[in-house]
């Protein structure tokens, strides 16, 4: 009897260590919503796979007229509470982001009810109306489990800085690597489901550089019925320079600025040069000269005083064009670039090296940068090599006319170095992992699935090989992609899928797994049950 109660209570403790998520199937009979703007909205289309877990909704809803939605995109998603009460945000690769923290599900029925928000044009996914129902076959449980250790939610034990697009593993995937110490490169294979989008730590709304109409059942009032001298003069001078974004500012209704506040802290992808019909006057456009790649300028508006700011990202000790377009005709153009602040490491050795480096930089004399033009387009141009120093700078340009007016211009840039591939020793001692193999694949259109991206286009490497710092990076085309990272003695890692675009540096920091980490862990576990297991023993054996 003593023999059979100590068998069992070593295999209990295990499950109450290793729990398992709750994740059920939506019901086949009842699966479509109705969007008041977008039309029917289907939550379980064939491999869209959508799963309502306990604390989170996985899959891809379909819309017929605007395409897939990700109910899961990175450094978002939809969460449920364990009691049906949802919140967070899904993506719509037409759409933009959706609000889901209207929307409950009956823990009883599993029946969805309330709407979702589409934040573009305000609109509403109704999942209460005469004709829609949407039903899944999760239900509450009585209690609910706890985390597993590796994965999930949570994290586990494989992480990664952001933005970089997160993976887990459970358990039994882990048990199968220990014995895969070493690894093969990965084949070329095509990938079918649908692909998940663009993956940002902030809100990142894309601005199309021609006009989308939206379909909606009201007409939107012209802009000449909206007041706009209410804002900032710098906003006011981005909706008379960019048509796109003056649209959506009538989509969203912004008439005043508490509807304006409602902007503050996203960040908009503003259209490059080749996307727009004309090119707006006195306004810096980039371009990285070595792979002919246009830069999206990217705008944010400040929550102090609604200021706009319009920053570039780009990678250290690269060759970038300047383009301007004046306004009328010119004397000269000047520009100067001048470190605001450099990027770090979060310790003392590197605070002490960002003081030096910060003081060097602002002790030397800032680099001015000569616009020369104009060409047979009208437009004055001017080359630089961006830093080698990683950290924010600030370009000013200035605009001498012969009229004798002169107009100041200021961009904030973004010097971003190599990402990194770097493991956590004995889950303390962070150090970078060398001649590891890293993989991008991007989305063929024509083929349906993902393969392995030509690099040799755009003159690099793929697959790359980290150097002795974990060092790589990757500037790419518009387009989706995801990474695979491979090396001998760790587990394989592979991001979700993400949207880049033209010109984009992928750089992500990257947390390898080693799996003599791992066996050490599972030791240490073990290892502990096995002590609680003999004390347990012996309690019972005294009180027998």
């Amino acid at each position: 009897m003593k023999r059979y109660f100590l068998l069992i209570t070593i295999f209990l403790i295990p499950l109450f260590v290793f729990g398992a998520i709750n994740c059920q199937n939506m019901d086949d009979n009842f699966k479509f919503a109705w969007g008041e703007n977008i039309g029917w909205v289907n939550f379980n289309p064939t491999k869209g796979n959508v799963k309502v877990c306990d604390d989170e909704i996985l899959g891809y809803a379909w819309s017929e007229n605007y395409g897939w939605i990700n109910l899961n995109p990175t450094n978002s998603g939809v969460i449920n509470d364990g009691n049906g009460n949802l919140s967070g945000y899904a993506w719509g690769e037409n759409l933009g982001w959706i609000n889901f923290g209207n929307v409950n599900i009956d823990p009883n029925t599993g029946e969805f009810s309330g709407y979702a928000l589409i934040l573009n044009d305000g609109s509403k996914i109704n999942f209460d109306c005469s004709n829609c129902k949407v039903k899944t076959n999760w239900r509450k449980t009585t209690a609910q489990p706890s985390q597993p250790l590796f994965g999930g939610t949570g994290g586990g034990l494989i992480s990664v800085t952001t933005p970089t697009p997160s993976i887990s593993y459970d358990i039994n995937s882990i048990l199968n690597l220990l014995s895969q110490i070493l690894t093969k490169p990965p084949e070329e294979e095509i990938i079918k489901p649908p692909f998940e989008l663009k993956e940002k730590p902030k809100i990142v709304i894309e601005i199309p550089g021609v006009e989308i109409t939206p379909k909606t059942k009201e007409s939107i009032k012209p802009i000449s019925e909206i007041t706009f001298q209410i804002f900032p003069d710098k906003i006011q001078e981005l909706l008379n320079k960019f048509t796109a974004f003056r649209n959506l500012f009538e989509r969203l209704k912004i008439k005043s600025l508490e509807a304006l506040n409602k902007l503050t802290g996203i960040i908009f992808r503003l259209p490059t040069i080749k996307e727009l019909k004309a090119v707006p006057e006195e306004f810096v456009f980039a371009k990285l000269i070595k792979f002919d790649l246009d830069i999206k300028p990217n705008l944010i508006i400040k929550k102090e005083d609604y200021t706009p700011i319009i920053f570039y990202n780009l990678p250290v000790d690269n060759e970038v064009m300047l383009i301007l377009k004046p306004k009328y005709e010119v004397e000269k153009i000047e520009g100067e670039l001048s470190i605001m602040q450099a990027f770090y490491k979060h310790n003392i050795f590197g605070y002490l090296k960002a003081l030096i480096s910060d003081k060097i930089y602002l002790n030397n004399q800032k680099q001015k940068i000569e616009f020369k033009g104009p060409n047979k387009e009208g437009n004055y141009i001017a080359n630089f090599i961006t830093p080698k120093q990683e950290g924010n700078y600030k370009l000013l340009v200035n605009i001498y006319y012969k009229n004798l007016a002169s107009k100041k211009l200021d961009v904030e840039i973004n010097i971003k170095d190599k990402g990194a591939i770097k493991e956590k020793f004995l889950f303390i001692i962070e150090r970078p992992i060398s001649n590891a193999f890293v993989y991008l694949y991007r989305f063929n259109e024509e083929k349906k699935g993902f393969e392995l991206w030509n690099a040799k286009d755009y003159l690099q490497e793929n697959p790359q090989i980290t150097d002795k710092n974990g060092k790589y990076s990757f500037i790419v085309p518009e387009g989706f992609y995801y990474l695979e990272v491979r090396k001998s003695g760790y587990l394989p890692f592979k991001t979700k899928v993400f949207k880049a675009d033209d010109g984009d540096l992928l750089n992500f920091e990257i947390e390898l797994t080693s799996i003599y980490n791992i066996i050490l862990f599972i030791a240490g576990i073990v290892f502990i049950l096995i002590l609680i297991s003999v004390i347990i023993f012996r309690m019972i054996r005294k009180i027998i």
